[in-house]
């Protein structure tokens, strides 16, 4: 393939010394045969076209279908390697609001997912009860510029449907991203869930490895959040 492109690129070097080589004309003349025939524009064109505008040209319409020939496409994934696992934070209840926004400051994202009913709050806001849960969060987040997302999830009804969700806002979200909820069980499920289809794990040992903290490794202890992960990933 390569050597039929440089022998592609010698013949359009040679063509082109022999277009500009075979027509120069005085201006003069060109200028009289334009008045009769206005097909010479091409030829005036073709004059002042370098060697390198020749090649461009021609090399273009050329490389451009080979790049379609040669170009290789993949199936989708739900999650991409643009988004690393590495910039996802997992965290549980916040009790006070300098501490809620010591971890705003440090992320572009939060996503919350505490249900916020029945006692299920992941920020308590110690110093002002009227503004708890995600709400209460909410408007030190949009204060901040932060984007601020609250995706309820039971931990006692988790769903396929979640999971797909929720992978998919995980992959829009630029990093870094903190995801929280009351206990940190199903944020650092959710962490899990989405370090499986990004790397495409296979088995559950080789997910144990890849997650590091304690926290992070809580979706392990509650048998609820360790069948969501590993019956909607890969993992086995």
């Amino acid at each position: 393939m390569w050597a039929f492109l440089l022998a592609l690129g010698s013949v359009v070097l040679s063509t082109n010394a022999f277009v500009t080589s075979s027509y120069q004309t005085p201006t003069r003349s060109l200028h009289t045969a334009e008045s009769k025939n206005t097909k010479t524009v091409t030829t005036m064109q073709a004059e002042s076209m370098s060697r390198a505008d020749a090649l461009l040209t021609v090399g273009t319409a050329f490389f451009g279908a080979a790049a379609v020939v040669t170009g290789t496409s993949g199936p989708a994934h739900a999650v991409t390697a643009d988004q690393p696992a590495s910039g996802i934070h997992v965290g549980k209840t916040i009790g006070s609001k300098k501490e809620a926004l010591a971890i705003i400051r440090k992320h572009k994202n939060l996503l919350y997912l505490a249900t916020d009913a029945n006692g299920d709050i992941a920020y308590k806001n110690d110093e002002d009860a009227t503004k708890r849960g995600f709400q209460g969060l909410k408007e030190l987040g949009d204060a901040a510029g932060i984007e601020m997302k609250h995706y309820p999830l039971k931990v006692d009804s988790l769903t396929a449907s979640d999971a797909d969700n929720l992978v998919e806002i995980l992959t829009g979200l630029p990093r870094p991203t903190y995801i929280m909820c009351k206990s940190g069980a199903r944020a650092s499920a959710l962490k899990a869930l989405y370090l499986a289809r990004l790397a495409d794990l296979k088995e559950e040992k080789d997910l144990k490895k890849n997650i590091g903290t304690d926290l992070e490794r809580l979706w392990l202890k509650i048998p609820a959040a360790k069948d969501w992960v590993l019956s909607n990933s890969a993992v086995r």
